[in-house]
């Protein structure tokens, strides 16, 4: 006795076993450990305006709460621990340093509520990476970091608002983000990366 399967059952069984050996990968591909994809719609997206970035290849968008990074293993630096369980006033500043086993970025917090918070209960409000001293994995939009090259930073985001003296610094502004990198002039390469979010 012969069985004949229909067109629409060899399509549901292909289906079924894409979607098995799909949640099979993603079981093995867990292994107990925290697996992070970097959106590359996001990165190849030049606009500054989306107030996103990648840091360790994880997307944050701006204005970031401390927890969020401390969730994915961000701490405050050992030595800054009394400025991390110090008040900060609505609008107050402040500059420090966040840390990995492996990587360290500079940050601003910043109190956006009306009524006094923990610096570990503010949002950060700017991040810097810088070739030699913050060796955080951060990439822009538009998938410029340090190292990239000046060619690449200016077909990407186009001609800065504001160049320092020698061309060393280029600023990009928008209405609520600001770009600042620094160039080495004999490599013409980006040694550091700073991004800043206005509220």
């Amino acid at each position: 006795m012969r069985y004949r399967i229909s067109m629409k059952t060899i399509i549901s069984i292909f289906i079924t076993i894409l979607c098995i050996i799909a949640l099979v990968v993603g079981i093995i591909g867990c292994n107990g450990e925290q697996a992070y994809v970097v959106e590359e719609d996001i990165l190849n997206n030049p606009t500054i305006d989306s107030l996103m970035f990648s840091l360790d290849g994880v997307i944050y968008t701006f204005p970031v709460h401390f927890s969020d990074l401390e969730a994915n293993s961000w701490v405050l630096h050992d030595s800054d621990d009394n400025f991390a369980n110090s008040t900060l006033e609505p609008d107050d500043v402040v500059p420090l340093k966040l840390i990995t086993d492996t990587q360290t970025v500079g940050v601003e917090f910043t109190n956006l509520s009306d009524k006094a918070l923990l610096v570990r209960e503010s949002y950060i409000i700017s991040i810097s990476a810088l070739d030699g001293k913050y060796n955080g994995k951060m990439v822009l939009p538009g998938n410029i970091m340090i190292g990239s090259d000046v060619e690449d930073v200016l077909s990407t985001y186009g001609t800065p608002d504001y160049i320092s003296d020698g061309m060393s610094l280029l600023f990009y502004d928008s209405d609520h983000f600001l770009i600042q990198l620094m160039i080495d002039l004999e490599t013409n390469k980006i040694t550091m990366t700073n991004i800043r979010y206005w509220s």
